[in-house]
């Protein structure tokens, strides 16, 4: 079937951005052994870096920055590092071994009108050995799990990555739709197996706790509006019920509640403050082209 010098790793690279990542979490990477890692902290921690450097050695690449700029961002920023052919999306939460890596390669190998290539999420690794002989078992599907997944470098970057307007959540999804606009199926491959410990790549705060309800929220609105579904009614339902709850939760001492539908509404905020901004730019350059139609 396959050549054995495809099973060789060195044309992937492996992007994982970190923020507030628990160091026990940061074991996990030791499965990426062979293949070259990119890393960005948001909130750059020195103990992070020194662990990394004991358990990867020299192989990785780690770059940090001051503030948190969503996974969006993040994510593009390590892309455009990457240099091979083939690239490893995953995060601090997730466990894939060598094998599965390589069989969702030879995937694409296989078929190269795709672009992407899924593991089979499930809830522990049974490790298998690369048969070259044996039939890669594959799907043709229409979503996907974004906690991990191997993509073509050249592909992706031509067809556009995470839309950065996005900042935690949705983002996946866009790009989910951005692919089957463009008439691309995702392969599904069943023998590649991963975990996903879900919501535990970060260290469970009650900031961390808020940023991702405010900005769950928020991703909703902006993947209507970027789809052209967005309605005014929608929001303005949302803002003028948003009260009634807030107040029926708090008197009620549903603390809870209360906290989730007053970051909803920050959300909602936010979305707002986003619509204004873009309108404020559009109309600034039909102004510009204007000027230039009339000189």
């Amino acid at each position: 079937m396959e050549n054995k010098k495809l099973v060789k790793a060195k044309d992937i690279s492996v992007i994982i951005p970190l923020y507030k990542t628990p160091i026990h979490q940061l074991e996990k990477f030791k499965q990426y052994h062979g293949l070259r890692l990119f890393f960005l902290s948001q909130e750059p921690d020195s103990c992070e870096k020194k662990y990394l450097k004991k358990i990867l050695k020299k192989n990785f690449t780690y770059y940090t920055i001051n503030k948190n700029i969503g996974l969006a961002r993040a994510s593009n920023f390590l892309l455009s590092k990457v240099k091979t052919k083939y690239c490893l999306f995953t995060q601090a939460d997730v466990e894939i071994n060598f094998n599965s890596i390589i069989l969702l390669k030879l995937a694409l190998i296989n078929n190269k009108d795709f672009i992407l290539s899924n593991p089979r999420f499930v809830k522990k690794i049974y490790h298998k050995k690369i048969t070259l002989k044996k039939k890669i078992r594959i799907k043709k599907k229409n979503n996907f799990n974004a906690a991990c997944f191997l993509f073509d470098v050249s592909k992706m970057k031509k067809l556009g990555f995470f839309d950065e307007d996005f900042f935690l959540y949705w983002e996946d999804i866009f790009l989910l739709k951005k692919l089957l606009i463009n008439q691309h199926q995702i392969l599904y491959v069943k023998d590649a197996l991963a975990v996903h410990e879900s919501a535990r790549s970060t260290k469970f705060t009650f900031k961390i706790f808020c940023i991702r309800r405010l900005n769950f929220k928020f991703g909703e609105y902006l993947y209507d509006y970027k789809l052209k579904k967005f309605r005014f009614i929608k929001i303005l339902r949302d803002i003028l019920t948003s009260p009634i709850y807030l107040i029926t939760y708090l008197f009620t001492f549903q603390f809870k509640k209360f906290l989730i539908k007053l970051l909803n509404l920050l959300g909602i905020l936010k979305f707002i403050l986003f619509y204004i901004k873009k309108k404020k730019i559009t109309k600034i350059n039909e102004k510009e082209v204007l000027n230039l139609i009339i000189v």
